[in-house]
């Protein structure tokens, strides 16, 4: 197979890099993640009701967010000019990845 077929096969990192390196760092919850990080929502551990309410927050599998606050309460991050807090509970449910700072 050629390098061309090759690249076109491998899907490009959420944030959009040239580099893989940001679809090689390890899934973690919202909850873990220390503010001023910049994170990709990759998955919702449970619950069709939580993707709907995420989709109706503007929250979409590929956002890309900022940990604004993480203070062991709800977790607040920002995407754009909108801020949101979510509850500890729902953070945990959210798998993220870390970009590069």
């Amino acid at each position: 197979m050629s390098t061309a077929t090759t690249e076109m096969l491998t899907p490009a990192p959420p944030c959009g890099c040239p580099s893989a390196d940001c679809a090689a760092a390890p899934v973690q919850p919202l909850a873990e993640v220390p503010a001023g990080r910049r994170v990709v929502l990759e998955q919702v551990r449970q619950g069709k009701r939580l993707r709907e309410r995420l989709l109706s927050m503007g929250l979409p599998p590929g956002a890309t967010l900022v940990v604004l606050s993480n203070r062991g309460g709800a977790v607040v991050i920002g995407r754009g000019a909108s801020r949101i807090a979510i509850g500890r509970g729902m953070a945990e449910q959210l798998l993220v990845r870390p970009l590069p700072q």
